[in-house]
């Protein structure tokens, strides 16, 4: 729960279920925004501790589809798994990352050590990847303010 409440007040609005959802798993809003209105059980645009539940849940099968398709448009060898090559061509493109992070958010996300990504691993990997991004984003805007 302390997750998703960004204000620490013990209950969670629809606008900080969006920002965690989409800084998080890229989940976009009118999505958030339909799993927050199916959790507000009692409709007072709250979503409580025993709300928040059912909203994770429905977060995370979203997530889990979303990976899927990610998988079946990037498995260049259609073996429904990700190895470390495919894996570094399509996030190159997505996110400009260079091998060394793509390779390392690969080893940490590859937890049985098979050199393949599953769909569960690549949740990992993807979520990873993205962070990685957004951390190199906030440096290079740091190098544009000092400009």
């Amino acid at each position: 729960m302390t997750h998703y409440d960004l204000t620490k007040d013990g209950k969670i609005d629809k606008r900080e279920l969006r920002t965690v959802a989409y800084m998080d798993h890229k989940l976009p809003p009118t999505i958030s925004d339909e799993i927050f209105l199916k959790a507000d059980r009692n409709g007072d645009k709250f979503i409580d501790r025993t709300e928040i539940i059912a909203a994770v849940r429905s977060i995370q099968r979203h997530v889990a589809r979303a990976t899927s398709r990610w998988l079946e448009d990037h498995d260049m060898d259609g073996d429904g798994r990700m190895n470390e090559m495919e894996l570094f061509e399509s996030i190159y493109m997505e996110h400009g990352l260079s091998m060394e992070d793509v390779n390392g958010c690969f080893r940490e996300s590859d937890t049985n050590k098979d050199k393949y990504l599953t769909s569960n691993e690549l949740v990992e990997m993807l979520h990873c990847s993205r962070l990685l991004a957004l951390k190199e984003a906030k440096e290079l805007m740091k190098v544009c303010r000092l400009d």
